[in-house]
């Protein structure tokens, strides 16, 4: 609110009316209900209508955590929806190290990976001349879940990032 004022919007978009009823009590709760719109529906169809409604281009931040299957669709949306600068964050990506696993070949895990393509091989476009050196740390954690199955994941942390020749 306090950049965009009495215009601050935040979309939420659920296909479950029944998650939106659940959010929308702590969305009061917190004193924001009022700068949030909330749209059920496939959020193929409604990211789409949001972009003809003159948020192409608009959009600061898109958080993405929905059907690993449909990240693609989404991030096509955030490309029109996005303003220059603006962020995108898909929740997920590593989905328990299984992106990392050849041995992994669900739908989810495929989507993914090709997501990541889609992201690698435009940001080679963009960067060319440029290499990207990132120095830290990485690390698998195990734990066992709430649903009392085994988890694990990639943890990676950025000490260092670093701009050099991208290759060709």
């Amino acid at each position: 609110k306090e950049r965009h004022g009495e215009d601050a919007r935040l979309y939420a978009l659920d296909i479950s009316p029944d998650l939106i009823a659940i959010a929308e009590g702590y969305w009061a709760e917190g004193d924001v209900a009022d700068v949030i719109q909330p749209v059920i529906g496939d959020a193929r169809r409604s990211l789409s209508e949001l972009a003809s409604e003159d948020l192409a281009e608009q959009v600061d931040f898109m958080f993405v955590d929905a059907d690993k299957t449909g990240y693609g669709d989404y991030y096509a949306a955030a490309l029109t929806l996005l303003r220059p600068g603006g962020i995108i964050l898909f929740d997920n990506v590593l989905w328990s190290g299984s992106v990392a696993d050849p041995a992994k070949t669900d739908a989810d895990t495929e989507a993914l990976r090709a997501l990541a393509k889609r992201v690698r091989d435009m940001l080679a476009k963009a960067a060319k001349g440029c290499r990207v050196a990132v120095s830290g740390e990485a690390f698998v954690r195990s734990y066992v879940g709430r649903d009392g199955n085994r988890k694990q994941t990639v943890e990676v942390t950025a000490s260092r990032v670093d701009l050099i020749d991208w290759p060709d």
